[in-house]
């Protein structure tokens, strides 16, 4: 699962809930959720904050 894919599935459910199929969505939930949020966590884990505040407030000013 990309950017691109998390981004059309919050759309989705967002605006076309209506039209949302639960098997797909169960899908997801069953096989995508658990190496999405190991992929958070091992960003999480080695990001630099420090450097990323900096260049963050460095990029608004």
């Amino acid at each position: 699962m990309n950017t691109q894919d998390i981004t059309d599935m919050r759309h989705h459910l967002v605006h076309g809930y209506y039209q949302v199929d639960a098997s797909i969505l169960w899908s997801v939930i069953q096989d995508d959720l658990r190496p999405l949020r190991q992929q958070i966590q091992h960003l999480l884990d080695t990001v630099k904050w420090g450097e990323w505040e900096k260049q963050s407030v460095e990029f608004c000013h």
